[in-house]
């Protein structure tokens, strides 16, 4: 176990502002609250059509900004640790990792033609022989959902018989205000356990309207890990760096269509 402590500033306009958000309870008078709100449940994308999670006939998760920042994940194997059916394999470090749903999933083969694993819509494969089909950071996510099971080859074919991950990466209008010009966040976290730290900056855009981009770095270190008794866990150290370059002009009548280009690149050692 250990403590993670995180710091982030967003930027608006160029000046850097530091927000503090406090969580309580509301109460609404003569059920005011009732007549003029309407609570709204999360959105699933990944099925094909767009529907609310609970009336989804298949086994899925979806995991939303605030669901992934409250995770505090060091890798992406850690957002998937409440997921139920669904358990990351590999190393302890980010040094490559692989999925398994419901049972199906192997570390070497990666399984890739029994899961599919998605960036922006994008099937995923090999990155390198015999590591891990999945070399990425957490920070580089808004949303991750996950299909379980046979049912997900109705949309995505045979390849997916054990199940559907599907990742979204952040917009530069995650961190836009209407009207902005520019934009970006600072964020830093350090871990008690291992002795790790986060360094992360992200750099938003919209130099003409409907056209937005996006820059985030990320830089991770982490001495081993200490398991419940004090002794060091071998080869969960690591020392990584990634970013992200990602850029979207949104057209149609109703701004309904968009072209995305997209570089990223990662370090891990």
């Amino acid at each position: 176990m250990g403590l993670t402590k995180t710091c982030q500033t967003r930027l608006m306009g160029g000046v850097a502002l530091w927000v503090l958000t406090f969580t309580g309870s509301a109460y609404a008078q003569d059920g005011a609250f009732e007549d003029s709100a309407t609570p709204l449940q999360r959105i699933v994308v990944g099925t094909g059509v767009d529907k609310v999670a609970i009336d989804t006939p298949q086994a899925v998760t979806v995991l939303d900004q605030d669901a992934i920042d409250a995770q505090q994940a060091r890798t992406i194997g850690d957002v998937f640790k409440e997921i139920p059916g669904v358990m990351p394999i590999g190393s302890n470090s980010v040094f490559g990792e692989s999925i398994n749903i419901r049972g199906i999933g192997e570390n070497l083969s990666s399984d890739e033609t029994r899961i599919i694993l998605q960036v922006d819509g994008v099937n995923k494969f090999f990155e390198q022989y015999r590591m891990g089909s999945f070399f990425s950071d957490p920070e580089l996510y808004k949303q991750v959902e996950v299909l379980r099971g046979p049912a997900s080859s109705t949309l995505y074919g045979s390849g997916a018989m054990g199940g559907v991950v599907t990742f979204t990466t952040k917009d530069a209008s995650d961190f836009l205000d209407p009207g902005d010009k520019f934009g970006g966040r600072l964020k830093t976290s350090w871990d008690s356990n291992g002795n790790g730290w986060l360094g992360s900056a992200i750099v938003a855009a919209e130099p003409i309207e409907n056209a937005e981009i996006l820059g985030a770095l990320n830089y991770r270190k982490s001495q081993d890990l200490a398991d419940g008794q004090g002794n060091d866990i071998d080869d969960s150290d690591f020392d990584s760096i990634n970013g992200l370059i990602k850029g979207r002009y949104t057209f149609g009548a109703n701004n309904d269509q968009s072209v995305l280009c997209k570089l990223s690149a990662l370090d891990q050692r």
